[in-house]
């Protein structure tokens, strides 16, 4: 299943474990910084597709989530 996240759908999700991207570059992904507010960053990670880690890395928004590329 997809699901587009836009506006503050998953905002203090406690409970949020798996965030997956497809895109394989940020241009394409249109990001709130308050989204992810309030998630637990430590419980969640991120998968990108393989060869973006560093591309998602260094965005501020991902910064202290885990990463694995898919």
């Amino acid at each position: 299943m997809t699901v587009k996240i836009e506006g503050w759908f998953v905002a203090y999700c406690k409970q949020l474990r798996e965030i997956h991207f497809e895109s394989k570059g940020l241009k394409s992904v249109k990001w709130n910084d308050e989204i992810l507010k309030g998630v637990d960053k430590s419980q969640c990670t991120i998968f990108v597709p393989n060869g973006t880690k560093e591309l998602y890395g260094v965005h501020p928004a991902f910064e202290g989530f885990r990463m694995m590329e898919e």
